[in-house]
């Protein structure tokens, strides 16, 4: 009975995993029609914060991953030293008590985009994100083109590949 119970279990669990990676769950889909506050407290549509004249790089991250961080100090620096004609939005995920220290992360690595706050978490919900950093790649209708979530050194390559794909 154990034996069946864990076969049951792999085949239900870990198969589809294998099948349908988690970087491609959200293809095809569009941003949602939501406001999030930026770091001053103005509230913003979030399809008005895309440029749609070209592909938008979105990152999600919470303050306390610090893998989120410097994903979007990499991917900043890459789109700043090789001018690449890519917008980058950093869009913070971390509740109302610490929104005090998304802008001092931010300023530390040298960002100076445009940073939202996703304080509810509604667009965290929405997406369905369970795992942080979160990488969108968009083209300028909203469109997700790429998502991968969690971090790993070689996201900074596919992005660089998926950008160029364009």
């Amino acid at each position: 009975m154990k034996a069946f119970f864990l076969y049951f279990t792999l085949l239900i669990y870990f198969v589809p995993a294998i099948m349908f990676p988690i970087d491609t769950l959200a293809q095809g889909s569009t941003i949602p029609p939501i406001e999030i506050k930026d770091t001053d407290g103005v509230r913003h549509k979030l399809s008005a914060c895309l440029k749609t004249a070209k592909p938008n790089i979105i990152i999600l991250w919470k303050g306390c991953c610090t893998d989120g961080i410097s994903l979007l100090e990499e991917i900043n620096d890459w789109i700043t030293d090789e001018q690449a004609d890519v917008a980058l939005l950093g869009i913070s995920c971390d509740n109302i008590r610490n929104n005090r220290k998304v802008i001092g992360q931010v300023r530390a690595i040298g960002y100076e985009g445009p940073v939202l706050i996703d304080e509810n978490q509604d667009l965290v919900r929405i997406l369905g994100i369970s795992v942080f950093p979160v990488v969108l790649i968009t083209n300028g209708e909203g469109t997700i083109l790429w998502r991968r979530e969690g971090y790993s050194p070689s996201v900074i390559e596919m992005v660089k590949t998926r950008i160029n794909e364009q």
